[in-house]
């Protein structure tokens, strides 16, 4: 299938001519159509770009070109604030995440009156060939390192956000909507509006889900709610509490990780559900959609100490030391045996997939816990935070 031309700025322009925009004279423009986005709204093409001055030098690029279908729902709304997600983490955090962590880099963000995306980016395939799927220890391990490179940047500062997407509020104005009404002002940049929660199975956006969850999982719906408010850092008095929180990616699985050639390293892209959270929920849905089940099975506390030791790592770096003694091991394996209980609680009424068997075993494992740890958290949101303000979740 031909690559689609271009929609920015609302018209529809040619690969050469946008390019040009972009890098200045250009030769010849090569594109090729290299697959669809989710759910048939859009497409992403590979660009090869020859530098006009005949020294042979190409820039590789790829574009992701989001053209939503006519629709209404909450799936719908959830895709369409997913891209305006992803457009201001590439306007206004990609830069701050690179100095830490490999990440696509954009050249060009555009959001369309009419809710048509556009985004042109580095070809990350150039350093980072590889792309398995079913991690091995050492792919994990690597991915593992990048998150929580990528969480510490952000650890207890997340960004105010102009206008926090959530599952009930509008779609933010976007710039080029600002345009089109005549604000200048407003239209001066990409609004930075990122998810309220990181990921995109919060309960929030998936009550559907929640209903569709057999009586098998009765324990774990009657829980749901309550699991939620712990992961929003929610205290008792209904106020929000900083510690421990970060931004996520948000769509932490295989798909959306590059390696290099001995995967080693890797980078990272597609930030359509980055917002705020607990980082290891990004390690929880790593780990139940993306690593070799028999790794996990056998691995499991090898990875987290992984993380836990690289965060520290990171953390140490980013001149947090507070934060990082603050952020034992066993507090981190409370936040992160939540975030998979939870992860569970969508998949049981969406559908099982990835290391489903290892999830739903923890998940039970958890929820018959689950008694001891609510008393022991409701009392710990109860009383008094620590000599730092923060109490253990």
């Amino acid at each position: 299938m031909a690559a689609t031309k271009p929609i920015v700025a609302g018209k529809q322009v040619g690969w050469a001519e946008l390019c040009s925009q972009v890098l200045g004279p250009v030769g010849s423009v090569r594109v090729q159509r290299a697959g669809s986005l989710w759910g048939g709204y859009g497409s992403v093409t590979e660009v090869c770009v020859d530098s006009s001055d005949g020294s042979g030098k190409q820039h590789r690029l790829i574009a992701k070109q989001v053209d939503p279908p006519k629709g209404a729902g909450v799936s719908h709304d959830r895709k369409l604030k997913s891209y305006l997600a992803e457009a201001a983490f590439y306007s206004h955090h990609a830069a701050t995440a690179a100095a830490a962590c490999p990440v696509a880099q954009p050249l060009l963000v555009d959001v369309s009156p009419s809710r048509h995306f556009f985004f042109l980016m580095n070809d990350l395939s150039e350093k980072f060939p590889e792309q398995p799927h079913s991690y091995t220890l050492q792919e994990a391990q690597a991915v593992l390192d990048w998150l929580a490179a990528f969480h510490a940047v952000w650890w207890e500062q997340v960004p105010g956000q102009q206008h926090p997407i959530s599952h009930t509020a509008p779609l933010p104005v976007t710039a080029a909507a600002a345009a089109a009404d005549g604000d200048a002002a407003a239209a001066a940049a990409v609004p930075d509006s990122l998810w309220d929660q990181g990921c995109y199975w919060h309960l929030d956006t998936r009550q559907d889900e929640l209903h569709s969850m057999p009586a098998t999982w009765k324990d774990l719906k009657a829980a749901a709610a309550d699991v939620d408010q712990v992961l929003k850092g929610i205290r008792l008095d209904g106020t929000k509490a900083p510690c421990h929180r970060t931004l996520l990616h948000g769509d932490a699985k295989s798909a959306n990780f590059m390696f290099t050639a001995d995967c080693s390293a890797c980078a990272a892209y597609d930030f359509q559900y980055c917002g705020e959270g607990f980082g290891v929920r990004d390690v929880a849905y790593l780990m139940a959609s993306s690593v070799d089940e028999d790794v996990v099975e056998q691995q499991e506390q090898q990875l987290l100490q992984h993380y836990h030791t690289k965060l520290q790592e990171c953390l140490q770096a980013q001149g947090k030391a507070d934060a990082a003694a603050r952020y034992t091991f066993e507090v981190m394996m409370a936040h992160f045996e939540l975030c998979l209980v939870d992860y569970v609680r969508f998949m049981a009424g969406w559908g099982f997939w990835g290391n489903a068997r290892w999830a739903q075993r923890r998940a039970r494992q958890v929820l018959g816990q689950l008694k001891q740890v609510w008393e022991e958290e409701w009392e710990n949101r109860r009383g008094a935070p620590t000599a730092s303000g923060c109490v253990i979740l």
